[in-house]
């Protein structure tokens, strides 16, 4: 007859063993003297400490730090900036252990930077960060105040004094009209106004296009029929053709042409005709459909309609 064997847990039949081999009375000693050195080198180095770091080796001065290059549209030296808002424009150690988080968290904090994907150390003492910058795609100009405000994709206030101090630069990008937000927000936070959100997604679809169509403005359209969640925009050309739009890109209702159907529409319209505009001036276009339609535009009424005829004997 077969004697049946129970298996044993894995691994388990030698934790008695191999603890007794680690702290039984032969180990003891090994273990004293292990952690005599290990607090001996902690005392060490807690004495030591100041004095290694602030050795000429392990600093790291301004120079020292690299960034990633930016882009011709920022003006402002990013680096020096976030280091001084920081308060790390110090000399650093490159053995601080918190140093590269501090760097992240300083850049982080600049109105001029989109992401820090990363920050490395390296001795001797050298940082080097590697930064995404954000970009204007839109000019926003409010009616009720002076100058023009750069945004990014994202709605982002950008620092606009380099813009302010050339407009002819200032003219290259897609211009935001027509709102009237009270809260502006401050430099470096997304700008709460909606219209202001869908606007700069609009611009950024059609910055490519924008010269070539001739076109001056976005400005928000009436939303009646529309949910207030809903933006709808319109298009205005240098020449005074409207251009029916709707809503921004992503946000589209059911039935409605996508941004990139719209400006296929624009560029067909261009190739037929030249211009968006009419025959006899400008006129209304709307690319909302699939398809292209050119809305009647109602004409002034004349000079004596608009005022009012005297009647039959008034002199």
């Amino acid at each position: 007859m077969r004697k049946e064997t129970k298996s044993r847990g894995p691994g388990v039949p030698i934790l008695g063993p191999l603890f007794g081999l680690l702290f039984g009375p032969r180990m003891r000693p090994i273990l004293a003297i292990a952690a005599v050195l290990v607090g001996g080198a902690y005392w060490t180095w807690s004495q030591v400490r100041d004095k290694v770091i602030a050795e000429p080796h392990y600093q790291v001065s301004l120079e020292n730090i690299v960034v990633t290059s930016p882009p011709v549209w920022i003006k402002a030296d990013v680096k020096t900036e976030a280091l001084r808002d920081a308060s790390l424009d110090t000399p650093l150690s490159i053995l601080d252990e918190q140093l590269a988080e501090r760097l992240a968290k300083a850049f982080s904090f600049h109105p001029w930077v989109a992401e820090v994907r990363e920050v490395r150390k390296s001795v001797p003492a050298r940082v080097t960060i590697d930064l995404v910058y954000r970009r204007p795609v839109c000019m926003v100009e409010l009616p009720d105040r002076s100058g023009l405000y750069a945004v990014d994709a994202a709605a982002f206030l950008l620092p606009s004094r380099d813009f302010l101090d050339e407009p002819q630069k200032a003219a290259q990008y897609p211009r935001l009209a027509g709102i009237t937000s009270v809260n502006v927000g401050r430099v470096g936070v997304r700008w709460p106004d909606p219209f202001v959100q869908g606007g700069v997604l609009i611009a950024a679809a059609l910055e490519e296009s924008w010269h070539r169509l001739n076109l001056a403005r976005i400005v928000p359209a009436d939303t009646a029929g529309f949910g207030p969640s809903t933006p709808q925009f319109e298009l205005a050309t240098r020449n005074g053709t409207r251009v029916l739009w709707g809503a921004p890109p992503g946000m589209e209702t059911s039935g409605e042409a996508t941004a990139a159907e719209k400006l296929a529409s624009l560029n067909r319209y261009i190739a037929d005709h030249g211009t968006l505009e009419g025959r006899d001036g400008p006129q209304r276009i709307d690319v909302r459909a699939k398809e292209i339609v050119v809305l009647a535009v109602k004409k002034k009424a004349t000079t004596a309609a608009a005022a009012g005829t005297a009647g039959p004997g008034r002199k």
